[in-house]
């Protein structure tokens, strides 16, 4: 079974998304108060936060890829 590269978009995403899940959860039980108000906005910056931090981590896995590429030159 071969290893896939980490998707941190998905992960953060998906676990904000259980977060969410599990907070309205317990909103509903009458264990916490949810204000639905926040949720947008906290639901915009991880989405962002995601974004950049997968773009980053793209950015460096396809450098070192590059420098790690066999010599393909022939010499004379």
């Amino acid at each position: 079974m071969n290893r896939h590269p980490l998707d941190l978009f998905s992960l953060i995403t998906g676990t904000l998304f259980l977060v969410l899940g599990v907070l309205f959860m317990l909103d509903e039980q009458g264990v916490t108060n949810v204000d639905g108000r926040w949720v947008p906005a906290s639901v915009l910056l991880a989405m962002g936060t995601a974004g950049i931090a997968s773009s980053i981590r793209s950015d460096r896995v396809a450098s070192t890829t590059d420098n790690d590429a066999p010599n393909t030159q022939v010499s004379d």
